[in-house]
């Protein structure tokens, strides 16, 4: 799914892309699976960084900070 998702960048840079056949490239293609392997190891690192915190708003400032997000977004991802 996260492969899927790096597509939708080229569709906001190239929209013509998205209605029309075209040829797979390559290039394209391993752009998005390094991207759907950076958002893995982003979930893995989370999960990693909570599994050894008490739950805490401490905790979650953490999360924020490491990762540069709100404090929502690091309460989602960390309850996920």
């Amino acid at each position: 799914m996260a492969h899927e998702i790096c597509h939708t960048f080229f569709y906001e840079i190239v929209p013509e892309l998205k209605f029309t056949p075209h040829p797979t490239d390559s290039f394209e293609e391993a752009l998005c699976n390094h991207g759907a392997a950076a958002f893995a190891d982003a979930a893995e690192d989370v999960l990693a960084h909570v599994s050894v915190r008490d739950v805490s708003l401490a905790t979650l400032e953490e999360l924020s900070q490491r990762y540069a997000v709100s404090i929502e977004a690091a309460f989602l991802r960390s309850a996920a």
